[in-house]
């Protein structure tokens, strides 16, 4: 599994020593497991229908077009829709619909379906050299024209059959995107299924591109966080090449698939993680990802795709699709009374505009981290309802604290090497004070950092015994919350992560009470807590 490759501030890519050595070949898992091969279906329809456009924009003939579009939406379905797409005015007799210069086009995900709006995106030339009857229907649907110096957002999609333009010419522009001159391409949370070979050329791209954060397992699937055409970083990796296609694409989490050839069927291991192809040509769960995971099928997916017989095989990405909760209470005799237990790197990514939550329901220790390569990485996901540690905590702590909810207890791991990676996610604490004592510390460590004797003194701890190497907060929009710009210590790596007291999703339930490690108060006793801080003894250490 490749992460990056290593940090050089808060937009750099991370590269830990849990990262290495997590990559065990596909043949090996097949082998070991004596794999059952089942053939696929055809990739997709030969031919697309066209997308549905709104009913005010049926479009014109001979060149006219209609007011602005500025937003569409694809709605999931059994199968794949085309979308044509031309600079304007697009040289044609068809009909035509002219795009806003600020035109969002997205995806609305289907539970029924399973997976996210499939789209196939054509030139025009495409539609009319095919000579099948199926293409000339297919042709009948209208241009989507696209103005000079526009912009264009993608955003929810599943993109079929796509050909990327070379990452050294113009990085994650799919070819069949016939675009203007000075056009901005925003891709947001779009799924594009591409060549092996292709992914394997963006995996090496991105290496050489130090501020890249990106996940890849070098076979099936290839995960950014971030990356822009028109970062000085990008131009220097592409060398002279660098924006000769004219057009600035922006990619925010962004997946790169090789829908396998064969899907996988192993004996014993349920039929969720050993999907065929759907009607669209699609495979939406194999055993290195899932393009769509739902609350109805996260649990159960995390148990098949983490069984001791995968226990060779390398990492696995899981797009969350909806809002998910790992608690056990709510999931009652469900829930394995081994707690959910991951045996290999497993990646949750949510939405990038809108955190999806996971809420794990003020309890700890359900997921258990098993084994050399078991770890968490988690991309823009909303961690609601974070408790204390308990005692079978403060037996993994390695010196960190359970009194702080931020140190994640829900996830149970021996806290003495980097097991949890944070990206653009949000910590739902249980009040301010637990955010107040986060944001002094990293105040002390700053101050050490800097020289001040004191603060060196007091934060001998952070530095010797938990590791600390980065610790960064500022001050968010939101009131009352702080952004996690980066911490790296010696259990967990965080970046770009909001601290707040605000649900996103999930109700806010009460910090449960243990007697063990806590004292009860005289209600005309303010808690030490949230009294007034005048020293650092009076903070919880982080």
């Amino acid at each position: 599994m490749i992460l990056g490759r290593g940090w050089r501030g808060p937009n750099a890519a991370v590269a830990t020593p849990m990262m290495e050595g997590l990559v065990t070949p596909l043949w090996l898992c097949r082998l070991v497991l004596q794999l059952l091969i089942v053939v696929l279906p055809a990739t997709c329809a030969e031919h697309w229908p066209a997308c549905t456009l709104p009913a005010s924009s049926g479009g014109a003939v001979g060149g006219q077009t209609l007011d602005h579009l500025a937003s569409l939406d694809v709605a999931a379905s059994e199968f794949g829709c085309r979308l044509l797409l031309m600079p304007s005015p697009p040289a044609t007799e068809r009909a035509v619909v002219q795009l806003h210069s600020n035109a969002v086009i997205t995806g609305s995900y289907n539970d029924s379906v399973g997976r996210p709006a499939v789209v196939e995106l054509s030139s025009l030339e495409a539609a009319v050299d095919d000579a099948s009857a199926a293409a000339a229907r297919v042709a009948d649907g209208p241009v989507l024209a696209v103005a000079p110096g526009s912009s264009l957002l993608l955003r929810d999609l599943l993109l079929a059959n796509v050909t990327l333009a070379s990452p050294e010419v113009a990085a994650f522009l799919p070819l069949a995107l016939q675009l203007p001159s000075a056009m901005h391409l925003k891709l947001q949370d779009v799924q594009m299924l591409v060549s092996k070979q292709q992914l394997q050329q963006y995996a090496a791209f991105l290496q050489q591109v130090p501020s890249a954060v990106f996940v890849t397992d070098r076979t099936t699937f290839l995960y950014v966080r971030s990356f822009s055409s028109s970062a000085p970083a990008a131009a220097a990796a592409a060398g002279a090449a660098a924006g000769a296609a004219g057009t600035v694409v922006d990619a925010v989490s962004v997946t790169l698939l090789a829908q396998p050839a064969e899907s996988i069927k192993t004996e014993g291991v349920a039929e969720a993680a050993a999907a065929a192809a759907d009607a669209a040509g699609v495979v939406s769960t194999t055993d290195s990802y899932v393009l769509a995971a739902t609350n109805s099928t996260l649990l159960q997916l995390l148990q098949q795709l983490n069984s001791e017989q995968l226990s060779e095989s390398g990492p696995l990405l899981i797009h969350l699709a909806a809002n998910v909760s790992l608690a056990p209470r709510f999931w009652g005799s469900i829930w394995p009374p081994e707690g959910v237990v991951v045996r290999r790197p497993v990646v949750f990514v949510g939405r990038s505009w809108q955190p999806t939550s996971m809420d794990l329901g003020m309890q700890v220790g359900q997921v258990v981290l098993e084994g050399a390569s078991a770890n968490v990485t988690l991309f823009s996901v909303a961690l609601e309802n974070l408790a204390y540690g308990d005692e079978a905590s403060a037996a993994l702590a390695d010196g960190t604290s359970i009194l702080l909810p931020s140190q994640l207890w829900a996830f149970q791991y021996r806290r003495a090497r980097q097991q949890l990676v944070l990206w653009d996610c949000t910590l739902g604490l249980p009040a301010q004070q637990f955010i107040d004592a986060l944001v002094y510390w990293a105040s002390a460590f700053a101050s050490a950092q800097q020289g001040q004797s004191y603060w060196r003194t007091q934060t001998v701890f952070m530095r010797q015994s938990l590791h600390v190497t980065q610790f960064e907060i500022s001050i968010s929009p939101l009131p009352g919350a702080h952004v996690v710009d980066a911490l790296a210590m010696k259990d967990r790596l965080i970046f770009n992560t909001t601290l707040t007291t605000q649900p996103v999703a999930a109700a806010a339930l009460p910090l449960p009470f243990n007697s063990s490690i806590h004292q009860h108060v005289a209600t005309s006793q303010a808690p030490p807590a949230v009294a007034p801080i005048y020293n650092v003894e009076e903070l919880a250490l982080s």
